[in-house]
């Protein structure tokens, strides 16, 4: 269905879900296109089921340095699959 519609809409969206023993980790990708290029957004939930098997109410929101470290992970790779599929269509 997702294929059905990409080509249909100015924007796609794509959801990656990573699942241990320790962390669940839910995050969507939102690509929006502009007229001057795109907007991606980022938006991830965390459940950290060390703490709630404590008892404890942890929030579904990784700790700020968490965050930061992370996004910089996801933002280099996401600009390295960018360039490769760039280098690809000038080829």
């Amino acid at each position: 269905m997702k294929k059905i519609v990409a080509g249909e809409l100015p924007f796609s969206s794509l959801f990656f879900a990573l699942h241990t023993d320790e962390v669940d980790l839910n995050l969507l990708a939102n690509v929006k296109s502009l007229a001057k290029g795109s907007e991606v957004s980022l938006t991830y939930t965390m459940v950290d089921h060390k703490v709630l098997n404590m008892g404890l109410n942890a929030g579904e929101s990784p700790p700020p340095a968490a965050a930061r470290k992370a996004l910089i992970k996801i933002w280099k790779e996401f600009e390295k699959q960018l360039s490769i599929i760039q280098e690809a269509k000038r080829s």
